[in-house]
């Protein structure tokens, strides 16, 4: 192998790991998103389905209220979710090991 051909294998398998951490975030902010939109839709759609029940069933406080709370509960399950998901990835990054030579190899 000459060293043109090392360099260009080099430089593929840089781009490799350049597009394979650009697709990571894409992967990770799309999951943001749907996290952020997740939480206050969940309290919306109980409100709503609450005030539902009220008008066709005329039970006036009581369909919101448990509207309402099933739709706190999946806000907090979501919000529990996220906390869970942000630790996952916190630990991912504090397990990648340092590059090899660095001044962090382990040793001391």
């Amino acid at each position: 192998m000459s060293v043109e051909e090392w360099r260009q294998k080099q430089y593929r398998d840089l781009r490799a790991i350049a597009d394979d951490e650009r697709n990571r975030m894409k992967r990770q902010a799309g999951k943001a998103h749907l996290y952020a939109l997740e939480i206050p839709m969940s309290v919306i759609v109980g409100a709503v389905l609450g005030k539902l029940a009220d008008d066709h069933f005329h039970i006036a406080p009581i369909g919101i209220t448990v509207g309402l709370l099933a739709g706190l509960g999946a806000a907090i399950n979501a919000i529990v979710r996220l906390i869970a998901w942000q630790k996952s990835l916190s630990a991912a990054d504090d397990a990648t090991p340092p590059p090899p030579g660095s001044d962090h190899d382990g040793t001391t």
